[in-house]
């Protein structure tokens, strides 16, 4: 017993950390499923984090031990073949299982979820009266922690919480909104154009930016713009010599004036120009040779 009981509160106390994580912030749990090929799923980003609170707290306090953990044994061996999709076929190294704040590498996940199944197992197999009553204190703590989970990831995913806006110089991209980008933008000295196939400003600076490439330092120029961008008269008329990625939802346009230039250095940002301070190749040459002085 006194290691069933150990085992329900390890997992559930996991379980209840990585949903308080994400409900805090479901504008980024939803870019994080979009990330894996799913953006209709952001949508019910906060219902997977307030179904991960309650579980999290039925574990804990030994509510209907085997079925509960019978369902979190199913839910993660979900959220394990879905991050394993995500690794092998779309380059994602982390799961997002503990929100924006901790990230952790994916062999490490991988262990994690495969001892939580075990454990779940274990329980399931161990546990054989699950016909107790539940306490009516226990109850009113689903009923209101559940409920209070289920509307602040509601409203997080419509209004920042967390205010990641502030983006600056020194940041590095895998902790702001561009953080599913990072394969993409590689290591080395790599540029980030995010524009507007709409901003005629954006047309202007985008002369400057398809000139990067002739800076021999330069791993990769990437441009982002937004889901809802019809980017084919852009394409024709201006001939970008560089990729352009759509970001899955549209929280850009609160983050970022349009249009912006990251230059980054090993994925962390290392200079920020805005509007019409985007400069051509000889002159961002200029700046980064002043900088290695």
């Amino acid at each position: 017993m006194k290691i069933n009981r150990i085992i329900l509160i390890i997992i559930g106390a996991l379980y209840l950390f990585s949903g308080f994580t994400k409900a805090i912030d479901s504008q980024w749990f939803a870019v994080l499923i979009a990330t894996y090929g799913f953006p209709w799923a952001g949508n019910i980003s906060p219902v997977i984090s307030g179904v991960e609170i309650v579980l999290g707290l039925c574990l804990i306090l030994d509510i209907k031990p085997k079925i509960t953990s019978l369902l979190v044994g199913l839910l993660t061996i979900i959220f394990t073949i879905i991050f394993a999709y995500g690794f092998f076929t779309k380059g994602v190294d982390d799961c997002g299982c503990m929100g924006p704040f901790i990230r952790i590498p994916s062999h490490i996940s991988f262990a994690r979820n495969i001892l939580i199944i075990i454990g779940c197992y274990w329980i399931w197999d161990s546990v054989k009266n699950d016909n107790e009553p539940i306490p009516n204190w226990k109850k009113w703590v689903i009923y209101v922690i559940g409920s209070l989970s289920f509307c602040l990831a509601g409203s997080t995913l419509g209004m920042q919480l967390v205010d990641k806006s502030k983006i600056k110089v020194g940041d590095e991209v895998d902790a702001t909104y561009l953080q599913e980008f990072q394969n993409i933008i590689g290591k080395g000295r790599s540029y980030v154009f995010i524009f507007s196939p709409g901003c005629g400003h954006c047309w202007n600076m985008t002369e400057n930016v398809k000139t990067y490439k002739s800076i021999d330092t330069t791993n990769n120029v990437i441009g982002v713009t937004f889901p809802d961008e019809d980017t084919t008269k852009f394409m024709q008329e201006m001939r970008p010599n560089f990729k352009i990625f759509k970001y899955p939802t549209n929280e850009l346009r609160n983050i970022f004036e349009i249009p912006t230039f990251l230059v980054l250095e090993n994925g962390r940002i290392i200079r920020i120009f805005k509007s019409d301070k985007i400069p051509c190749a000889q002159m961002l040459k200029f700046y980064e040779d002043k900088d290695a002085k």
